[in-house]
């Protein structure tokens, strides 16, 4: 469904300077780390596999429509995410990385809202019609189911982000 909005949204305004992600590469951002050193990932994942252990499967939504960092200087386009239950906001509020593995990155990002990238800008001005375009539009997905957490490690490239899983985590919950 993401991945059709994104054709509709490129074929609308097809002019755009935007490089946007491949359907097979979306994926929901909970929370962006940045520069992660190796003992860093390890606690991370420990800090996961904790949270999965002690959280159950629930459902979510892709809806809404966004950019960050800012409506006058977007870099991200993004779809949001519906959680009626609050299950995504109470594993993003234990994820909380130790201050001596904590990045300057990791702190700006501490108002980080979980979402789902569409495309990157690349001209401002080459995408002020797309941009207007996807903030006026109303995407909604239907419920699905979550059942793990994946860390990822996302290398940015000119041809696009290299995804790379690092660890799975089943929520096994009750």
């Amino acid at each position: 469904m993401a991945a059709s909005y994104m054709d509709d949204l490129r074929s609308d305004v097809p002019r755009s300077a935007a490089s946007w992600v491949r359907p097979e590469k979306l994926h929901l951002t909970l929370r962006f780390i940045g520069d992660c050193s190796d003992a860093c990932l390890r606690l991370l994942t420990e800090q996961v596999a904790g949270i999965a252990a002690v959280t159950s499967p629930f459902s979510l939504a892709i809806t809404g429509t966004g950019v960050f960092p800012s409506i006058k200087g977007p870099r991200v386009v993004w779809l949001g995410v519906r959680d009626l239950k609050g299950a995504l906001d109470a594993i993003q509020r234990r994820l909380v990385p130790a201050d001596h593995v904590t990045t300057a990155t990791t702190r700006k990002e501490q108002r980080f809202s979980p979402h789902l990238t569409v495309a990157r800008i690349k001209d401002m001005e080459k995408c002020r019609a797309m941009i207007a375009r996807h903030l006026g539009s109303v995407f909604e997905s239907p419920d699905f189911r979550v059942s793990e957490i994946i860390i990822c490690q996302s290398t940015l490239h000119a041809a696009g982000s290299i995804y790379q899983v690092r660890s799975i985590h089943p929520l096994t919950g009750v």
